[in-house]
């Protein structure tokens, strides 16, 4: 299977057009790329990456200009959709590794990532200009391990999630933190030490939706899991309390919530499980048995979800109103192998809308 250079389409196709990190192999070697699949033409494209691309950014001045993070690593670079080119490469702070996500800001002003001190693992958002991508400053994330992060408030606050450092070391923690003064504005633990504290999605009213991997020092057939808040409310973990038909066994990855805060959909990988939460009961909904699915993301119209699974690296949309699949949506070959997707439509409207 060839990787074509990227084309981006000129309308937006049914399912749009995904972007998520991907590995492969070839000759024996093993290749990263970021993966650039348009779901109407099937070709996989995809830009060359010397790292693994987990979290991205893209800059609201120009959607085609996308900061992409490694997970843990020193590894970070700017993308150019249009052209195809991977260009320059960005360094964490002195002392620091790059932990996966980042943000620019409301702007495109400033840019935001999480990193941790090799030290110490206290963690810090580092803050780089927008256009040079040179460092300024930091400010704490008032937790260890931060992993991801998400700008609310019309970009004055940013939410963090803190893994934590070991089961009986300092907490999980989700923090708000204002973003011109690095202060904290609320910080809630995780109420069990099982889990650390991984990706977020945040409500249009302000709920949360929290999944975790087991806690640093608890290996992989432990449970990660699932936690969430109602807007105002405080959070609770919900897995492993809810009837499952089987345990989240490892971490549960990614997660996504629909535009009206109905529902929180996660993907467990180890598990081969996805599981729908209703955000207002707390309760689950459904499982969906796919094979390690990994990355999900919404369509531009927010009518489906959009999920990566399997070994072949298959998409395949789950309707939001009836969370049924819909099978004229799969495709395969889209070499987003890694932990997220996203639907660079759905992005694109994100930012215009937030303009408005």
């Amino acid at each position: 299977m060839s990787i074509a250079p990227v084309h981006l389409a000129a309308a937006a196709p049914p399912w749009g057009t995904l972007i998520g990190g991907g590995a492969y192999q070839q000759n024996g070697q093993t290749h990263y790329l970021l993966s650039v699949f348009d779901t109407a033409r099937r070709q996989p494209a995809g830009i060359p990456t010397s790292f693994l691309p987990h979290g991205i950014a893209i800059d609201p001045r120009c959607t085609t200009r996308v900061l992409v993070f490694e997970k843990i690593g020193p590894g970070a670079c700017e993308v150019d959709l249009a052209s195809g080119r991977q260009m320059q490469a960005i360094a964490p702070a002195p002392g620091h590794h790059f932990y996966g996500h980042g943000a620019f800001s409301a702007d495109g002003g400033r840019v935001f990532a999480t990193e941790t001190a090799l030290d110490g693992l206290s963690g810090a958002i580092s803050v780089r200009d927008g256009d040079s991508l040179d460092y300024l400053e930091s400010f704490p994330t008032h937790g260890h391990k931060p992993h991801d992060c998400l700008l609310i408030d019309d970009g004055k606050v940013l939410v963090v999630a803190n893994a934590g450092s070991g089961r009986f070391g300092e907490a999980a923690s989700v923090c708000y933190v204002e973003v011109d003064t690095g202060r904290l504005l609320e910080r809630m633990t995780l109420d069990t030490l099982e889990f650390n504290a991984g990706h977020l999605a945040i409500a249009a009213d302000g709920g949360l939706a929290l999944v975790s991997a087991p806690r640093d020092g608890l290996d992989a057939s432990h449970s990660g899991g699932v936690s969430l808040r109602r807007a105002g409310e405080a959070m609770h973990a919900v897995s492993p309390g809810a009837a499952i038909p089987r345990s989240l066994q490892g971490e549960t990855l990614s997660v996504a919530i629909d535009p009206d805060g109905r529902y929180a959909i996660s993907c467990t990988p180890d598990a081969d499980l996805v599981c729908i939460w209703d955000m207002h009961s707390q309760a689950l909904v459904k499982t969906l048995s796919l094979l390690r699915p990994r990355g999900v993301t919404l369509t531009a119209d927010g009518q489906h979800f959009e999920i990566t699974y399997g070994n072949n690296a298959a998409v395949v949309a789950l309707s939001v109103d009836g969370l049924s699949l819909v099978g004229r949506s799969y495709c395969e070959n889209s070499f987003i192998t890694g932990s997220h997707v996203w639907n660079w439509e759905r992005e694109c409207q994100k930012i215009a809308a937030g303009r408005a």
